[in-house]
């Protein structure tokens, strides 16, 4: 009798834990991306004033707001014979250019979207590869450049 009351009790237990565990929000992992988008507007050659240090004349940095995916690296070819890579999502920095994603640890690629700066007119960029390590986030940039004047139009009229 004893044992059959430890049986159910035990049973019990393992119900209500699966029930109860099943409901817990899983935790954010603490790895992931983070950094800021860039337009680079570059009006001349750079020089080097000092070494390693360089300035262009009357170069330009202006953050962005854009958007980007996210794919795993490749890793070779399936069994299928293509590229088995992962889509984890399409984001979106802030006004500021900032943006900030968690992702497990890992190789990804990052596909920036060609950033629309005027009616028609685009400046593309090429994709990279950011290696996420564990328990930290890895600092990124996403620039864009354009060489020379570029002239912004606004749709408001006065």
């Amino acid at each position: 009798m004893k044992t059959t009351i430890l049986t159910v009790k035990l049973g019990l237990a393992a119900l209500l834990f699966a029930l109860t565990s099943s409901n817990l929000p899983a935790a954010l992992p603490h790895t992931g991306i983070h950094g800021q988008a860039v337009l680079y507007i570059a009006y001349g050659t750079p020089v080097e004033v000092e070494p390693g240090i360089w300035l262009g004349v009357g170069d330009l940095e202006l953050p962005v707001a854009t958007s980007f995916s996210v794919f795993s690296a490749p890793s070779g070819h399936s069994r299928f014979g293509h590229d088995s890579r992962r889509s984890f999502g399409h984001f979106q920095t802030d006004a500021s250019g900032a943006f900030s994603i968690s992702l497990p640890p890992g190789r990804y690629v990052i596909v920036p979207d060609a950033l629309a700066v005027s009616l028609g007119q685009s400046i593309p960029t090429d994709s990279f590869e950011v290696t996420v390590s564990a328990r930290k986030f890895t600092s990124t940039l996403i620039l864009y450049y354009q060489p020379g004047p570029l002239s912004f139009t606004s749709t408001l009229t006065p």
